[in-house]
């Protein structure tokens, strides 16, 4: 590879090689300082094959140093910067990583091997002639992690060969000097292999594109422009939910690709009527067999298309659908895809028993030691001899004994007018039994009628006519988007539970027996309804995790007792009613400050209430975290208690650490808390810590640091008033300047409860104990200075914003997660609550990983 760019710098020296902002480097600019950092790593003892991990954002200094690493005999290894620290350290000493190459050491928090900033190498003395090593083209040129089925991440290595037959003379896409490519993918991910390559081998230019950047449409757009950018990627999750958006630019692209998941087909119809580059086209392959394996030129769209095809194998590629046995399958029919040819990697890094299981010898090939990629993706041929993807091999499931596919019943469903997109699972429902469930995502010109109308009996009845009665999901989610993964794939694990509205709703029954009909009562009292019947659902019925805690106060005042999981996992009131009872019988108390949300095996993770001392603005997040994540809630509505007394978020920090430490049998766990959530998680912190408590780390999620000095020491009773407004309105989703509330004089709750009755259906009572409560942490938050806590903070932030300086002072060490997408609310909601949950759940598995491998 390396060579062949060396050939390019001496056919045009001069032309310009990479752009980033406003700086530019030509080929033989580049190559000089690729080549001084080469001869430094030679002189530090790299040999050919060695491995030096790069942790680096895309940018010039990351080109130079994946020039320099080959040069050198090397193999570069990228690692993702925003991965938590004990993921990277796994990943480098998994590689035995010899250097890591970054632009500060200050990046960098656990890391056991040299640390080389590298920009003054580049640009400082040096030889800054070609080192002239020799390799082959089977030589390793880099190794692309990726994830893996036992939770480790699993590296793929990739040989010089297969980049050059991605790029090179490839039947897909002539790439040529006059090129200007966007470099959009992370550069841990094997799309950039195919975006740095391809310009870099055939002397073209490289248009650099900030990570954020590429995620705003409107920036994107303008950048395209402004670079004259010719040739674009764009995963398949971010072209549906972005095409639209670009505008003209499609039109001025030469090549447009898009792949990596099921491309919307109405988008692509849209682009080809209404902004058409001069090819479009979809993209198809593993990471194991470098980038792409097949692609199809897309240049009309039929009207009953369900999904794009993914054409024909790329040059000096071979792909086979086999059956069970090995044996080729007919054509029409359904079969594993294997890929055969010199994109083929080299196999898996320390897996030699996965890369056995993978990695095949070619039956069908003449060619000595030719091998091929079990993919473990099921395709079929269409008449025209292009393939169509059907799914993985390994969704495929067994319900009451019948085999189910199921991608044949998301294909019907999207046939339907109302559905754009959708996605079906198998989940287990209470009793254990696996159901089908199906996510949809509604068409923007019946979104409407899908809300007016029964959608889960309608789509039922519309897979009834077409599937046989064991293909028909029982529940039927609607989103407004598939959740994906930071690669652009479907995110199973980021898609929510169903919720018993996506079932059938059941008749009117009245009430029986004593709790049901105290329970009703209280239902119908914070609801605001005049009935409530034993088969009705509390969240149907306009509940939220809020008013669920005024239930459990109500219950207690009258004697008994019911825990906040039990209420959400059995929210029918006859079921509910049954937890009530069993929990009377056997005379356990309730969890008083602390409630579990979900029960698992797993470290817990604690979530502190933000202001208005309940947990509801968590409900996304707790859906988005994995089944097994162990978590806890922090509130402070079960009135009447201690909490009542104290004054200082010091008071209130010790009563609630008094309340965790009874579930921590490891004495270890994670505290997490939005806006001032997070400083309550921070003072809990300090006090769990004095009691020997290990936490492994605070996630402070778009939390301010609390200033004494810039803020009154008080408020007004006028102005705790307004505060409290704004709270109700962002909680329930009516206009802070709605004329209902602001005509309203403080405390006048009776009021208050007539103006919100239609959006937040709750009581003159609840809502001023919740004015009492919200009004103390106002209070105590003010007064609030932070003392240091000898615990890792993770800073969450929205977009630019950045919190996380003035929060040094108080921890050990601050990290800065990626910016979170949507306001200081909305960052909490699906779809956006996606990404936090991800790089949460990475940082609560990395460090379940790192004190496992401690203790054995």
């Amino acid at each position: 590879m390396h060579e062949l760019f060396e050939a390019q710098v001496a056919k045009t020296p001069d032309a310009v090689a990479v752009v980033c902002a406003d700086e530019r480097l030509s080929y033989g600019e580049l190559n000089a300082r690729a080549n001084r950092l080469a001869h430094h790593l030679i002189a530090l003892g790299v040999t050919p094959g060695d491995r030096l991990a790069t942790m680096l954002d895309r940018s010039v200094v990351l080109v130079v140093a994946q020039l320099a690493i080959l040069k050198a005999g090397g193999v570069y290894v990228p690692i993702d910067r925003s991965l938590p620290p004990a993921r990277q350290s796994w990943m480098m000493a998994d590689c035995a990583a010899r250097l890591v190459l970054t632009n500060s050491d200050d990046d960098l928090v656990e890391v056991t091997i040299p640390v080389l900033p590298i920009e003054p190498l580049m640009t400082g003395a040096g030889l800054s002639t070609d080192p002239g090593l020799a390799l082959t083209a089977e030589a390793a040129a880099y190794v692309m992690y990726t994830s893996g089925s036992t939770g480790l991440p699993k590296g793929v290595v990739v040989p010089h060969r297969a980049v050059n037959r991605l790029v090179i003379n490839n039947g897909y896409a002539q790439f040529n000097a006059s090129d200007r490519v966007a470099w959009v993918g992370n550069p841990a991910f094997d799309i950039s292999t195919l975006e740095v390559w391809a310009p870099l081998l055939h002397g073209s230019s490289l248009i650099v594109i900030p990570y954020t950047d590429a995620l705003q449409p409107g920036v994107l757009r303008g950048l395209v422009q402004q670079h004259r950018i010719s040739v674009l990627h764009l995963t398949a999750g971010l072209f549906n939910q972005r095409a639209a958006d670009l505008g003209p630019v499609p039109a001025s692209l030469r090549l447009l690709l898009v792949g990596g998941d099921a491309v919307d087909v109405a988008a692509v119809a849209r682009i080809l009527s209404q902004s058409r580059p001069q090819h479009l086209l979809h993209c198809y392959g593993p990471t194991e067999t470098t980038t792409f394996a097949t692609v199809c030129e897309i240049t009309a769209i039929d009207e009953t298309l369900q999904r794009l095809p993914i054409g024909r194998p790329i040059a000096n590629t071979r792909v086979y659908l086999l059956d069970g046995h090995g044996a080729p399958v007919p054509l029409g029919a359904v079969g594993e895809l294997y890929i055969g040819g010199a994109g083929v990697a080299r196999g898996y890094l320390n897996r030699p028993e996965l890369t056995a299981e993978r990695f095949l010898a070619d039956p069908f090939s003449g060619e000595v030691g030719a091998r091929m990629y079990r993919t473990g993706d099921l395709a079929r041929y269409l008449p025209d001899g292009n393939l169509e993807f059907l799914g993985r091999i390994d969704d495929q499931m067994k319900i009451r004994g019948f085999r189910i596919e199921p991608g044949e019943i998301a294909a019907r469903l999207v046939e339907h007018a109302s559905v754009r997109d959708a996605a079906v699972v198998a989940c287990e429902d209470r009793s254990g039994e696996k159901r089908l469930v199906a996510y949809v995502v509604t068409a923007a010109e019946h979104a409407g009628e899908a809300e007016e109308t029964e959608l889960a009996g309608t789509l039922r009845t519309h897979l009834g006519a077409r599937l046989p009665e064991y293909m028909v999901p029982s529940a039927f989610v609607r989103l407004a988007v598939l959740p994906l993964t930071p690669n652009g794939k479907l995110d199973r694990k980021a898609l929510p539970p169903p919720e018993d509205d996506a079932y059938a709703r059941a008749a009117y029954e009245a009430p029986r027996g004593e709790i049901e009909i105290a329970l009703a009562q209280i239902w119908a009292e914070l609801l605001g309804l005049e009935r409530v019947g034993r088969h009705d659902n509390f969240f149907e019925l306009g509940g939220r995790s809020l008013l669920a805690l005024q239930v459990l106060e109500q219950l207690r005042r009258r004697g008994l007792t019911l825990e906040l999981s039990a209420h959400i996992a059995s929210p029918r009131l006859d079921q509910c009613a049954e937890k009530v009872r069993s929990r009377s019988k056997d005379g356990r108390k309730s969890a008083g400050q602390l409630i579990s949300l979900r029960v698992a095996k797993s470290r817990p993770l604690i979530l502190c209430h933000a202001r208005g001392g309940g947990l509801s603005i968590y409900d996304d997040l707790v859906r988005a975290l994995p089944p097994t994540q162990n978590i806890y809630g922090i509130h402070a509505l079960n009135f009447g208690h201690e909490l009542a007394r104290v004054r200082s978020i010091d008071e209130i920090a010790e009563v609630y650490a008094r309340a965790i430490l009874p579930v921590l049998p490891d004495m270890a766990c994670t505290l997490a808390g939005w806006s001032f959530g997070g400083v309550l998680a921070h003072a809990i912190a300090g006090v769990l810590i004095s009691a020997h408590v290990r936490v492994d780390f605070v996630a402070m999620i778009d939390s301010a640091y609390p200033s004494v000095l810039e803020a009154p020491l008080s408020l007004s009773m006028d102005q705790e008033w307004s505060e409290f407004l704004i709270f109700l309105a962002e909680e329930g989703g009516l206009s802070p300047q709605h004329g209902a509330t602001t005509e309203i004089r403080p405390a006048d709750f009776a009021a208050l409860a007539l103006a919100l009755s239609g959006a937040w259906k709750i009581g003159a009572p609840a809502l001023e104990e919740i004015f009492q409560v919200f009004v103390r942490h106002i209070r105590a938050g003010r007064l609030y200075v932070p003392k240091k806590v000898s615990a890792l903070g993770v800073s969450y932030n929205q977009n630019s914003a950045n919190t996380a300086t003035s929060w040094r002072a108080v921890f050990d060490s601050v990290i800065e997660a990626p910016p979170l997408p949507g306001d200081h609310r909305s960052l909490l909601k699906h779809p956006n609550v996606v990404v936090l949950a991800d790089d949460l759940s990475n940082r609560l598995f990395a460090d379940a990983v790192l004190h496992s491998s401690a203790i054995e």
